[in-house]
């Protein structure tokens, strides 16, 4: 499992938009610019919250084989999500038949994944009870593909394994950070670092901001701001 930091941190992680730390995290070159981020079919649900911070627990689901769910691993997965590291966010990857017909939480089971320190879900399937869940969970953030009327048969397949949701990989305690704008993975060993570089990513931005607010640009002004 990766190393967690201090939950200074990851307060301070929380006063940027995901974009800002995308950038911030750049600047470290500790990782390709089309790595860490998931992409547009992972949507966030939940655009009105604050940036979700937190370490994930994953686990890989099937909610669509017919048959009966089993009730062994999805006690199992509580028990895991309650001895990992807070804030935790819960990471399903969809592995059945149907993966847009997959129901993997809804809003009763999402304020039992709060009560144990999520803070969010995150799945290449589908939720249901949105308006549940912001009723009995308000902060509670949601990125999924959509929603879906039913449950269908979600059985819990591996619990605390790697899973690749959005085209990325995520692993059991990654540091990930999202928004209305998607998720990405914040690398921990330089987390305390990105919080000054994000700082410094807003400042350079509201400068560059000032200057395309100004009512005469010319091409040659415009091109060394982007230089």
């Amino acid at each position: 499992m990766t190393s967690t930091v201090n939950s200074d941190i990851i307060n301070e992680l929380k006063k940027f938009d995901t974009p800002t730390v995308s950038n911030a995290i750049e600047t470290f070159k500790l990782r390709d610019r089309t790595e860490g981020y998931a992409g547009m079919n992972l949507r966030c649900l939940s655009p009105e919250l604050n940036p979700m911070v937190g370490y994930a627990v994953t686990c890989t689901v099937d909610g669509t084989t017919p048959g009966t769910p089993t009730i062994g691993k999805r006690l199992e997965f509580l028990e895991l999500l309650n001895d990992m590291p807070k804030p935790s966010v819960v990471v399903f990857q969809t592995i059945g038949p149907e993966p847009l017909r997959t129901c993997v939480a809804g809003d009763m089971i999402c304020l039992a994944y709060s009560k144990l320190g999520a803070v969010g879900l995150v799945s290449d399937g589908a939720i249901r009870d949105l308006k549940g869940i912001r009723k009995n969970t308000p902060d509670f953030n949601i990125f999924a593909q959509g929603m879906v009327a039913s449950h269908g048969n979600l059985t819990k397949i591996e619990i605390n394994v790697p899973v690749t949701i959005g085209g990325i990989q995520i692993n059991p305690g990654d540091l990930l950070h999202g928004d209305e704008n998607g998720i990405i993975k914040i690398p921990t060993e330089i987390a305390k670092s990105v919080v000054k570089q994000s700082q410094i990513v807003r400042e350079e931005e509201s400068k560059i901001f000032e200057t395309l607010h100004q009512k005469s640009l010319s091409l040659e002004e415009l091109k060394d701001e982007f230089s």
